[in-house]
């Protein structure tokens, strides 16, 4: 099946169904790479302003570090070291550098891009093991990049949370199990 670019563009951003709920969004300036730390639900966030952690299933800011020399980042390896409460933990990252998040969780929820043909690009939830290109109605359209730059989405490996990330703006939802 086909997907129609004009529909999906007309599609509006709503919330995700339940059990997945908006837990942060943020605006971050200079939004460079998002990463999960392994088997928690910590996001760390890399911008031209340093590194910032956060608790992707509460919605708490954990810590900030403004230290911008960059010798906690590596480009090649797409790794970043986390800061407090995960000091010195290696986290892969995805964004800007390349890489990449999970797009599946062990119960079968996914994430799709449909990228328009030209810069915005549609994010969607789909329900559990389904897709958009066997029926648009298996997803929701939860964010679309608008004025800013696409850096990443993608599901921590607990599959408790998912983040996307722009340029300008970070938003994340959970889910309790």
């Amino acid at each position: 099946m086909t997907i129609d670019i004009k529909q999906v563009e007309s599609l509006p951003v709503v919330l995700p169904p339940s059990p997945w709920k908006l837990i942060g969004d943020f605006a971050i300036g200079g939004l460079l790479a998002i990463g999960y730390a392994s088997q928690k639900d910590y996001l760390l966030v890399v911008s031209s302003q340093g590194r910032g952690l956060f608790d992707a299933v509460h919605g708490e800011k954990l810590s900030r570090n403004p230290d911008t020399a960059n010798n906690w980042l590596n480009e090649i390896k797409l790794t970043a070291l986390g800061i407090a409460p995960i000091v010195d933990e290696p986290i892969r990252i995805a964004g800007i550098f390349g890489g990449g998040l999970p797009f599946t969780t062990h119960d079968g929820w996914n994430i799709e891009i449909i990228a328009s043909p030209w810069t915005q690009t549609n994010i969607f939830l789909c329900k559990p093991y389904t897709s958009l290109f066997q029926n648009i109605e298996n997803g929701f359209k939860i964010a679309t990049n608008d004025v800013c730059e696409f850096r990443a989405v993608g599901f921590s490996e607990t599959g408790n949370s998912f983040a996307v990330a722009t340029s300008c703006s970070l938003k994340f939802f959970s889910r309790t199990t």
